[in-house]
């Protein structure tokens, strides 16, 4: 075995040596001590260094191959290994091997659920992804906590998930989120996808009570506006609908034809009960809500259905669902010249006009489908939902609109 100097030259000289005759060559670098290069018959070059270990047995490790590694950086490398190994009992072969084992290991396992995946088999084990609802909440949750949606359950934390929502720009939005998540974390940590304290997030705030209602003022710009527009903009068509009904936004975006009955003594719009919004929380069943349609509401929907019988009612530009009601309730106070309202007050709007036109307030309740007519106690007992009065008291709501 030579001992010389390594260099450049020296090498590719003895790689050429090692082909031309057949013969494996080896060479020592008298620079770096138990710094050595193998030379194989066909030409490949690897380094190494031999060197005692703890024990004092002589074990030799393979640095890498000539001329990816070059000789600098070989020496390096021999320097560092050999004070590993003789002063750390650190074995480079034992590391490589554990490092293999743990990839090999990672290869072959089953992927860690994620927390969109877990929302999704909550989805799919409750049932909660046949619900109308199903579609918004999802997506207001992958909108809020979109960074964390890819993550493992195994690494979410509580911490983690309340910064998210505390920082995110909307408040209510963030809120709502956190209200729908917090049922999947609680489902997740039972069967111990998640660590228990991940359902402890708290909304950052509690969305204030709104009191905006539209004055008359307001109606006799905003309803002129809408009702021009409705024939060609189905954001406008949903809220003229809004304003007839007191429905909510969701339960009148999602509307199919096949729940509106035009031809019954009244006409009537049937909302299913798995897309109303469930205020009591106790597990039951969500009845049907049935509307009974006022003679400008029949009109109004009759005037869009142009021939359809299935499908949904409302269709955006681009074939979906009508969406951007942020935007688009800008955009109206912007043309019409007022301000600070949303959508979800034109519900509050027809509410409050009902009690200045003398509709007895449990009659604007059981429009409004609330959960208690008249109290917890005596919704009970009494589970009429006044289907007479509630279209005595819509019809009087559009005569009203009629003089706007």
């Amino acid at each position: 075995m030579a001992t010389t100097r390594l260099t450049d030259s020296s090498i590719r000289k003895a790689i050429q040596h090692a082909r031309d005759t057949g013969a494996r060559v080896e060479l020592t670098d008298a620079a770096t001590p138990g710094l050595r290069i193998r030379i194989t018959r066909d030409g490949r070059a690897t380094w190494s260094v031999m060197t005692r270990d703890m024990t004092g047995r002589n074990r030799r490790f393979n640095l890498g191959e000539f001329p990816v590694m070059g000789i600098s950086e070989a020496r390096e490398q021999a320097g560092v290994t050999r004070h590993k190994v003789r002063h750390e009992g650190v074995d480079p072969v034992a590391e490589k091997r554990a490092a293999r084992q743990q990839a090999e290991a990672e290869k072959n396992a089953e992927p860690e659920m994620t927390l969109g995946d877990m929302f999704q088999l909550w989805g799919a084990q409750t049932g909660s992804n046949q619900k109308r609802a199903w579609y918004d909440r999802g997506k207001r949750i992958n909108d809020v906590f979109k960074s964390a949606m890819g993550e493992p359950c195994s690494n979410l934390s509580s911490e983690r998930l309340q910064i998210i929502a505390d920082s995110w720009s909307s408040p209510s939005s963030a809120a709502a989120a956190v209200r729908y998540l917090r049922p999947v974390l609680k489902w997740g940590a039972k069967r111990k996808y998640v660590p228990a304290e991940t359902a402890l997030i708290e909304p950052p705030r509690k969305p204030a009570k709104r009191t905006r209602w539209l004055s008359r003022d307001e109606l006799a710009s905003i309803v002129p506006y809408l009702r021009q527009n409705a024939e060609h903009s189905s954001r406008a068509a949903v809220m003229i609908l809004l304003l007839y009904t007191a429905a909510r936004l969701n339960e009148a975006v999602q509307a199919e034809w096949s729940e509106f009955d035009l031809e019954a003594v009244p006409p009537r719009w049937v909302i299913p009960g798995g897309r109303i919004k469930d205020t009591r929380g106790d597990g039951r069943a969500v009845a049907d809500h049935v509307i009974p349609l006022s003679r400008q509401a029949a009109e109004f929907v009759d005037s869009i259905r142009k021939g359809r019988t299935t499908g949904f009612v409302f269709v955006g530009a681009r074939g979906g669902l009508p969406s951007r009601w942020d935007w688009y309730g800008k955009k109206v106070m912007s043309e019409t010249g007022t301000n600070g309202w949303t959508r979800h007050d034109l519900r509050r709007t027809a509410a409050t006009w009902m009690g200045e036109l003398g509709i007895p307030p449990y009659i604007t309740e059981a429009v409004l489908n609330h959960a208690d007519i008249h109290s917890p106690l005596s919704g009970i007992y009494n589970r009429s939902k006044y289907i007479k009065e509630v279209g005595e008291a819509l019809q009087v709501w559009a005569d009203f609109l009629d003089t706007i």
